[in-house]
């Protein structure tokens, strides 16, 4: 049937994230733990004792405006090594960070830091103007919001820009900048700090995660330390790695990758993330030269440049061992091209959701890219995974099912939603993914997407990666996602959206020909051959880096509608 697990060779940890940097500041003071470029290319790092001991001035202050163990603070803030310090700060005296994503802050996500009744906020102003808008929005809203007594719920803002004239002196009294915070913090005893690191259990919660709202509301999917501690510990990264990361610090795959830092003593490079999702990607590859990086997590269109404008031979990426992907099925292809420009180089495919974080992982070589068990992925140990039908029964071996986690690194709670929870994660602490997903007779897990993806096509489900797979074969395409069509006869008939190589280099008609050629029957007789194409540009990208399929969909349906019928043709967008 279809469960494993294979119990860890490690013991848990229960040790705090601050004892870790704590002791690792003790035994390697003086090595770079973090390394930060800004938008200038301006270098700034702090070594483990450094980060020590700001995070520790940082927190006294915060215990002297009156934040406490348990309270909930607001972190609207870009990568950096301030947004480092905040959050170990936060860590040492119990507090939650609840981490919200920049350029992404909807209306919803607003009501929701509403209803988690944060103390405090913690943000940035000098960043991208849309950017600062929607942090200015979300701290008028949260500055709206009243405590039991009737006084304001927000005690404390913080701003980390160092213009006095971005603060909100006039709406909080103890609105302060991030230097002024530090200035305090250095000026008072440790005692108080002592006393309150003494108090924090790893059973607390500790950081507070966004969903992305795509399919409902938002929901706030909370962390204990001791999950977060544990996540860290698969012996994934070495002493010696020098570790580039191309993601925001406020999203999960950022934070745990911080949180990593103190627990295995390497040394974390970042960039602003925003430059790496705009025009100035080339920055990433500038800076892994620059700084020998040994391993990074490169976002697909990192890699699609990397391959497409030949960045492979403007920089000198020799120093890098290793590079991580995942939070989208990414085509062998591009993952193979990558590997043929960088000799030496292994890929690793991660997945894992939000809620669960690392479920499974492979070593991607030059020997197995293009085999077929490409994405067919190693469980974590210490993971328990099986995958049930709809019912919730475990299906059998190679049978495609909704894949079910536990662990002790899963998520805690929705924050305040009990009912939302039990709809997730069971009393038996089984956390229900919405993947859908196969085990193999070798213990391997293979995704095949989200349930809400699948196409309901007459009597059987047909899954979108059944689809692209096929048409990434295809010597003309660079990206597929396909989707359901209503369709009155079969419910839904597949479309395939495609991004070709190059422009019109593809012909409608010699790609129904190689769909015919390409695609057989299933058992319901029917072939899996898409009945409409749409042709695009590039697609769309949700907040977090991954392409954003939900509008693809919608783009696509709109063009149908403005043709008011379904054509055979190709459609351009």
């Amino acid at each position: 049937m279809s469960y494993y697990h294979q119990p860890s060779t490690a013991p848990l940890d229960n040790r705090l994230l601050h004892e870790h940097l704590d002791a690792r500041a003790q035994a390697t003071p003086d090595k770079e733990a973090l390394i930060y470029f800004d938008e200038n290319f301006d270098r700034k790092a702090l070594t483990f004792s450094q980060f020590r001991y700001l995070s520790r001035c940082f927190a006294r202050a915060l215990l002297e405006m009156g934040i406490r163990r348990g309270d909930r603070i607001a972190l609207m803030l870009p990568n950096g090594l301030e947004c480092a310090v905040c959050c170990m700060a936060l860590h040492r005296i119990g507090s939650m960070a609840v981490l919200v994503p920049l350029g992404d802050i909807k209306d919803s996500q607003i009501t929701l830091l509403k209803k988690i009744k944060c103390r405090g906020v913690i943000r940035s102003l000098r960043i991208e103007n849309k950017q600062a808008e929607q942090v200015q929005r979300a701290t008028d809203g949260l500055l709206q919001v009243k405590g039991a007594d009737g006084s304001a719920q927000i005690k404390v803002l913080i701003t980390t820009d160092v213009d006095e004239s971005l603060l909100d002196k006039d709406k909080v009294e103890k609105d302060k900048s991030y230097l002024e915070i530090l200035e305090l913090g250095k000026k008072l005893d440790c005692w108080t700090l002592d006393d309150a690191q003494s108090k924090v259990r790893p059973e607390d919660p500790v950081a507070v995660v966004f969903t992305s709202g795509s399919t409902g509301e938002p929901k706030a999917v909370t962390f204990t330390q001791h999950a977060i501690v544990n996540s860290m510990t698969t012996g994934s990264f070495k002493h010696d790695d020098r570790y580039f990361m191309a993601r925001p610090i406020v999203w999960i795959s950022g934070f745990t990758l911080l949180c990593a830092v103190p627990i295995a003593g390497f040394t974390l490079v970042m960039a602003p993330s925003e430059q790496l999702l705009a025009e100035k990607y080339e920055y990433a590859f500038k800076i892994i030269q620059g700084e020998r990086c040994t391993s990074a997590n490169l976002l697909q269109n990192l890699l699609y440049r990397l391959i497409d404008e030949k960045l492979y031979k403007k920089y000198i990426l020799k120093s890098l061992r290793s590079f991580g992907v995942g939070g989208q099925r990414i085509p062998k292809n591009l993952i193979s091209s990558v590997i043929d420009v960088l000799p030496g180089i292994r890929s690793l495919l991660v997945y894992g959701c939000t809620e669960t974080l690392l479920v499974g992982l492979q070593p991607i070589s030059k020997e197995n890219v293009m085999t077929e068990d490409y994405g067919k992925m190693f469980v974590i140990p210490g993971v328990e995974i099986k995958v049930v039908d709809r019912e919730g029964v475990v299906v059998p071996r190679g049978v495609i099912g909704e894949v079910c986690v536990r662990s002790p690194k899963a998520f805690l709670e929705y924050l305040d939603d009990p009912v939302a929870t039990a709809g997730v994660k069971t009393s038996s602490g089984w956390v229900h993914t919405a993947d859908l997903g196969m085990l193999d007779s070798r213990d391997r897990i293979q995704i095949f997407g989200r349930k809400r993806d699948s196409i309901k096509r007459s009597t059987r489900l047909v899954y979108p990666v059944e689809i692209e797979r096929t048409m990434m074969n295809n010597p003309h395409v660079k990206q597929a996602i396909a989707f359901g069509i209503p369709d009155k006869n079969v419910n839904e008939e597949i479309c395939a959206c495609l991004v070709t190589k190059e422009t019109g280099s593809l012909d409608v008609g010699e790609l129904e020909a190689w769909c015919e050629e390409h695609f057989v029957s299933g058992p319901d007789g029917l072939s899996l051959k898409p009945k409409y194409f749409v042709f695009m540009d590039k697609f769309p990208q949700t907040g977090n880096g991954k392409d954003d399929r939900r509008t693809v969909k919608l783009q696509a349906l709109g063009l149908f509608k403005q043709q008011r019928l379904y054509k055979d043709a190709g459609l351009i967008l």
